[in-house]
């Protein structure tokens, strides 16, 4: 599925994050996301832009050995890929509905890698129901963009540590890219 929005809500009620998949071919998947669940998944985003940063600097000839320079590299590319993000525009509700309309409470994340800077994430349950996103650089920071915006509203604390001049944000329902 070629990724064309997605959106991340705080649920109250379920003590979990919605996060909406939408495809350019007006398919909708629905995820709940658990506090165990974002707290592996972020790491694993931490893990892959790291991965990837490094990859540049090694590309360009960046001294990325300095962990401060390194760091510094990692939120100017944050930085960038956010500001290129449309989060006006409001989430196209999807026409279809591969795994079902209500989300899926995802237990495990799978990611893997590859060369052309992609990363496969999947998403499973107890049922053995798999999504599979492909997440570009740029679908990898909204990601964690999303994140940061929405972690206010759920009042877990969970320490999202690694893009720190990141703003927080402000507590909202829902957050869309």
């Amino acid at each position: 599925m070629q990724i064309h929005q997605m959106q991340m809500s705080y649920s109250g009620e379920e003590d979990r994050i919605i996060l909406r998949v939408g495809g350019a071919s007006h398919e909708e998947f629905s995820l709940f996301l658990t506090r165990r669940l974002v707290n592996m998944l972020w790491r694993i985003l931490m893990q892959t832009i790291e991965r990837q940063s490094e990859q540049v600097a090694n590309d360009t000839k960046l001294a990325a050995d300095i962990p401060a320079v390194k760091e510094m590299q990692q939120e100017v590319q944050h930085q960038q890929m956010v500001e290129q993000t449309n989060y006006d525009k409001p989430f196209d509700k999807g026409q279809t509905f591969p795994i079902g309309e209500a989300p899926v409470l995802v237990s495990n994340i799978t990611v893997n890698g590859d060369n052309t800077g992609a990363t496969t994430f999947i998403f499973s349950n107890s049922e053995g129901v798999n999504i599979t996103l492909n997440l570009n650089q740029q679908l990898l920071h909204n990601l964690c963009d999303l994140l940061i915006k929405i972690a206010p509203s759920t009042d877990w604390q969970l320490p999202l540590e690694g893009l720190t001049s990141t703003p927080i944000g402000q507590s909202g329902q829902a957050v869309l890219h």
